[in-house]
């Protein structure tokens, strides 16, 4: 083969790697974020976030009741400020930035930090015989991580899986303790959230929306020398997302099973049972869709 032809194929197969590339990395139009509501909940979760004390440890099982209860009554300031987020249209503030992230981590501490006032809040109210109000607490905590990471990124996705396990453990915790009227409100309010959680999928578009209109192709292209890297986070995040989503639901069958026992006398027999006086249906695992099972 002369030099001229060996030069020619050399140019065409780099034209079209960089063809395959351009693709696989994408030049479409990138989707905007959509309008941010007004009143936005999410503002509501940072507002609240910011004036919650500083606890002096991060998990507020291992601090003493009486060092507890000084930090829970700051919190409830935090509290009232959080709760008309619960019922608003939440949504992330995206912006197509690459300083998007380093101006953001106070807003991400400040969701972390108001699960974790509803966990210290919910403990104390159980320590002091209140497990309806610490159910409640729980359901908060619950929530504000199924809200907080609507319409966001990679990392709020992960900040809500954490507070909604801090919850969603609590709650699992208080349930032999909980009567049938306090299950069954449970329940209805875990199966309301659950018809709305943002998938795993949604968050990782909106991630690959804002990489595409942060960052220009030719940063997009240097870094597929990190795709195996990336796609291990993002495939960490999914097993995460879905480990949490199958709690929390097995933890809504739970509860159905602690209101059966307490009406009948006795425990179910399967989960069928429980359809549809305790549940609308039941739960299914995130990954195989089969119904999640009794323990």
């Amino acid at each position: 083969m002369s030099s001229r032809r060996k030069k020619a194929l050399t140019v065409g197969v780099g034209i079209l790697l960089f063809a395959c590339l351009t693709a696989f990395v994408g030049t479409r139009p990138v989707n905007q974020p959509p309008p941010l509501p007004n009143p936005n909940g999410y503002d509501d979760f940072v507002k609240a976030g910011l004036v919650v004390p500083n606890f002096p440890n991060n998990d507020v099982s291992k601090i003493p009741p009486d060092q507890l209860r000084p930090l829970v009554a700051q919190c409830e300031a935090a509290i009232a400020l959080m709760r008309p987020g619960l019922d608003r249209e939440c949504q992330v503030p995206v912006e197509y930035s690459p300083e998007f992230m380093s101006r953001r981590v106070n807003q991400i501490m400040a969701v972390k930090s108001m699960g974790r006032a509803l966990v210290a809040s919910a403990r104390l109210a159980e320590h002091d015989g209140r497990p309806a109000e610490a159910t409640a607490h729980c359901l908060d905590a619950i929530a504000l991580g199924q809200l907080s990471c609507r319409k966001g990124l990679m990392i709020d996705g992960l900040v809500g899986i954490a507070v909604e396990s801090m919850g969603a453990t609590k709650l699992a915790s208080l349930r032999p303790t909980l009567d049938a009227a306090t299950c069954r409100a449970a329940i209805k309010r875990l199966e309301e959230l659950e018809s709305k959680r943002e998938s795993s999928g949604a968050i990782l578009e909106v991630e690959r929306q804002w990489v595409k209109g942060s960052f220009t192709l030719a940063q997009r292209l240097g870094a597929l020398v990190q795709y195996k890297s990336q796609q291990s986070t993002r495939q960490s995040f999914i097993s995460r997302h879905h480990q949490q989503t199958t709690a929390t639901r097995q933890l809504t069958l739970d509860l159905a099973a602690r209101a059966y026992e307490l009406d009948h006398g006795k425990p179910p027999a399967k989960a069928a049972d429980l359809t549809p006086a305790y549940l609308r249906r039941v739960p299914r695992n995130p990954e195989s869709d089969l119904p999640l099972t009794l323990p």
